[in-house]
């Protein structure tokens, strides 16, 4: 498969050629550079992003500061002055801090106060942020209700590789206990990234590859115990170096049970199931990673490599459901609203599906009858009620998503090589039958390099590329490989900082990411494929006064190919600019607009096939045309004083949005459900509910709308001889609907929160409380999901043992035993989070 087409060969070839004679000058500059004595303050600037973390003392930055702003370290004589965090996602961090949008940053000490679990739960309480769920071993971030492809998730700069983004049980291979940062933006910076992060990117940053030569050795190690899941984790990394030489190591391992919930885990459980309450059958988990890094240092420059292995094993959840008849109810299309599609399926997009929000009303009341499900387990009060669904909620996961693609979690891979995942527990967690798990293992290889100071009119010339080959199995409970998948990727990026011209501060470069793909197996949904694409980006700033303008654009040109003889071809043109205007010292006003193109991913193309997890047979579509969406923000900031504010409004139109929608080929007004041999006959379609039927669905295009607000308030009560303390009120919310005024699914409720924190000495604690509201603004054949309160605590005690700092900490989530099924889940109504947990532990650092 030649994903290049002839045409624009040339044209790619050569920015190719030019982002490899880039990259040669990142490894050798510094070689070149090492013997010159130009000063050590670009070092200086690369060790000052991470010896803060190292330092005797908290550092916590005050809940709600702008990353872009300068942070404060409480201390017993009160706040003081930090340098500014520097935005690694940002090109221009280290030379320009402004952002039209601000980043959030949480650091590494904020970090530790967060969940560890997943890469969605660390960054999940954030203002529009939440997560996706399959159980604790997977979570992915939703930003203002997008998901999946639309959201980009980054390690050190460049995507994860993973095949996280098409499969609701999918985990993000990436360990938050190794970060020293991580970055969530939204705003002109995205289109350094990729033109479909349309949502924004969540960046974890980690040291695994050191811009600078530790004096001596620094590291740190933490070990601690989770009573819900009587579960361990220990972790450590190490930081190392002499001469110009910078070595770092780290290491995890993470072994949880299955984890404890309120009441039992299927709301719509029936008389004489068996089902045992109070625990969560299958959600184990058993993780390690180990990295290694090396780094040539000189003042000129660095140029790095790293290598790293994930593995990890955890049960799927609902594996021992899958394929039968109780995850649905009846689905009843009314033929009237032209709900289900020709027999092609595709780009029915003025059609009218279901006609009216009347229609959704009725299906809503499928919603709201199973009072007696509340009163069995007694977690909620009438307005958070589970008043259920008849089942129709597993539904929700099997359509239109507003990231439908990654219900294609097809779990593919090659069966051919395991890449030697061995995990001794297996046969205690998943020996019974019935109980499917998840096999994954992926290594990944990262080489950086930075020249500073190339030519008179470059500051900084920066290059990242990474390979990853990652394969992950999915067992069935008798030990058979239902399917596998193998996804192998190769990404890189060129980034060139000029220096101020014409008043304006900016960097380009081009990015290069090729992909190929396999599903295979019994459950085999997608043909082998590849993807390849090359793109071009710009991204400049100034200030004008009290004016400060962002613009970037992006070009990108994005083809693929199947193994079925299928191609296509995308030509992406996106930009975005915005204006913030500081119309008084501490205030700020300010306007985003973003205007982006996505191309289709492979399984939104080319899947033909069954879907465990989500239980659907799911049909692509090579014929998809791209999103276009039309991002408008509108944002108000007081930045300092006693009492800092954060007011966001948002609208993002998105044209011919891509979303799964159900299948009504053979005219009944009926959804149709079909077996995993399906081959378009329109004999073969089953009756809804019979053993071993999926639900027929097929990628389709439409156009959505999301909008929505989020708002907080941050006062620094205290701080002085006292102590320092600061109090968080927030909230946000987002709608999001087709053009027909039917919901889309799976978007996160209302929610609104309040906080405190609290520093003296060697004393930290925090409290959280969140309210997530009931969400019946539900998708045709999605159930509504009840409201439940979150209420965390942590604290820590720090101490200095030797030359090294050692903390004792413990924390407390869901206290108050809440039974909490995330709305954004695509098995809420059968794998609800975990109950109340108390976590214990110590970290050494030095």
């Amino acid at each position: 498969m030649n994903c290049l087409c002839e045409g624009n060969k040339v044209y790619r070839l050569g920015l190719i050629i030019f982002g490899l004679l880039i990259s040669v000058m990142g490894i050798y500059g510094p070689f070149l550079y090492a013997a010159e004595a130009a000063g050590e303050e670009h070092q200086e600037e690369d060790r000052k992003q991470v010896e803060g973390d190292h330092a005797h003392g908290h550092a916590h930055t005050p809940v709600g500061r702008p990353a872009t702003e300068p942070g404060h370290a409480h201390t017993e004589e009160g706040y003081e002055h930090l340098e500014e965090i520097i935005v690694t996602g940002d090109p221009l961090g280290d030379v320009d801090s402004h952002m039209v949008m601000p980043v959030k940053v949480l650091g590494r000490d904020e970090l530790e106060t967060r969940s560890i679990r997943n890469i969605g739960e660390a960054v999940g309480n954030e203002l529009g942020v939440s997560t996706s769920d399959f159980g604790t071993a997977v979570g992915r971030p939703v930003i203002r209700g997008l998901a999946g492809t639309r959201v980009g998730v980054l390690e050190n700069g460049t995507s994860t590789m993973d095949v996280s983004n098409i499969g609701a049980d999918h985990a993000v291979p990436t360990e938050p206990a190794f970060a020293r940062q991580v970055e969530i933006f939204r705003g002109p910076a995205t289109l350094l990234f990729g033109s479909g992060a349309s949502g924004g990117v969540v960046n974890v940053v980690n040291d695994r590859i050191l811009k600078y030569v530790p004096d001596d050795l620094e590291g740190n190690i933490s070990l601690q115990y989770e009573t819900v899941s009587d579960g361990v984790n220990g972790a450590g990394s190490f930081n190392f170096g002499k001469g110009n030489i910078a070595v770092h190591l780290d290491g995890m391992k993470r072994h949880t049970n299955d984890y404890e919930i309120s009441g039992y885990a299927d709301l719509n459980r029936e008389p004489g199931d068996e089902m045992v309450k109070g625990v969560l059958e299958n959600s184990y988990v058993e993780s390690e990673s180990v990295s290694m890094g090396l780094s040539f240092v000189s003042e000129r420059g660095f140029v790095g490599f790293a290598v790293s292995r994930y593995d990890s094993n955890y049960g799927i959840v609902v594996g021992h459901h899958h394929g039968e008849e109780d995850h649905f109810d009846e689905i009843d299309l009314d033929m009237d609203d032209g709900h289900h599609e020709d027999e092609d399926g595709h780009h029915e997009e003025e059609e009218g599906h279901h006609e009216d929000e009347d229609g959704h009303e009725e299906e809503e009341g499928h919603h709201e009858d199973e009072d007696g499900h509340e009163e069995e387990e007694g977690h909620n009060e009438d307005e958070d009620g589970h008043e259920d669904e008849d089942g129709h909620e597993d539904e929700e996961g099997h359509h239109e998503d507003e990231d439908g693609h990654e219900e294609d979690e097809g779990h593919h891979e090659d069966e051919d090589d395991h890449d030697g995942t061995d995990h001794p527990d297996d046969e205690e967690h998943h020996g019974e039958e019935g109980d499917t798990h998840i096999d994954l293992g992926v290594t990944r290889y990262d080489f950086e390099a930075s020249l500073y100071e190339p030519f008179a009119a470059i500051h900084r010339i920066k290059t990242r590329w990474t390979f990853s080959d990652y394969i992950h199995h999915e067992v069935e409970g008798n030990g058979d490989i239902a399917v596998t998948f193998s996804n192998e990727e190769v990404g890189g990026r060129v980034e060139i900082v000029h220096h101020p011209l014409g008043g304006w501060q900016g960097a380009f470069g081009i990015q290069y990411h090729y992909k190929e793909f396999s599903a295979l197996g019994e459950e085999e949904y997608l043909p082998p494929s590849e993807l390849e694409s090359i793109a071009a980006f710009l991204l400049e700033k100034s200030d004008f006064g009290k004016w400060h303008a962002e613009v970037s654009a992006r070009y990108e040109y994005q083809e693929t190919s199947s193994e079925a003889g299928q191609g296509t071809s995308h030509d992406l043109f996106s930009v975005s600019g915005g204006l913030n205007w500081g119309y008084h010292e501490g205030y700020e006003l300010g306007l985003m607009v973003t205007h982006a193109q996505r191309a289709p991913s492979l399984e939104e193309l080319y899947s033909a096939g069954p879907h465990l997890a989500t239980v659907t047979f799911e049909y692509g579509d090579s014929d998809l045309g791209k999103e276009k969406s039309t991002n408008i923000d509108l944002y108000w900031r007081k930045t300092t004083g006693m009492l800092t504010l954060t007011a966001n409004l948002f609208y993002n139109r998105i044209n011919d949005f891509i979303f799964l929608r159900e299948q009504d080929r053979n005219g009944d007004g009926i959804a149709d459900w079909v077996h995993d041999d399906f081959s378009g006959d329109l004999a073969d379609i089953r009756p809804p509910r019979e053993e071993g039927a999926h639900l027929l669905v097929a990628q389709v295009q439409q156009t959505a709308e999301f909008m929505g607000f989020e708002v907080e308030g941050v006062l620094h009560a205290l701080h002085g001889s006292y102590g320092a303390m600061d109090v968080r009120l927030w909230a946000d919310y987002v709608e999001g609907e087709r053009s027909d005024n039917v919901n889309l699914p799976r978007i996160t409720p209302w929610r609104y929160g309040a906080g405190m924190t609290y520093f003296q000495g060697p004393w930290f604690a925090s409290v959280n409380y969140t309210r997530v509201n009931r969400q019946n603004d539900t998708a045709l054949f999605e159930s509504s999901t009840a409201g439940y309160h979150d209420l965390k605590l942590y604290t820590s005690y720090r101490m200095s043992v030797g030359d090294n700092n050692v903390t004792l900490f413990a924390s407390a989530s869901n206290l108050l035993n809440e039974e909490i099924r995330r709305h954004t889940s695509f098995v809420k109504d059968l794998a609800p989070m975990p109950g109340r947990s108390g976590i214990f532990g110590v970290r050494v650092s030095f």
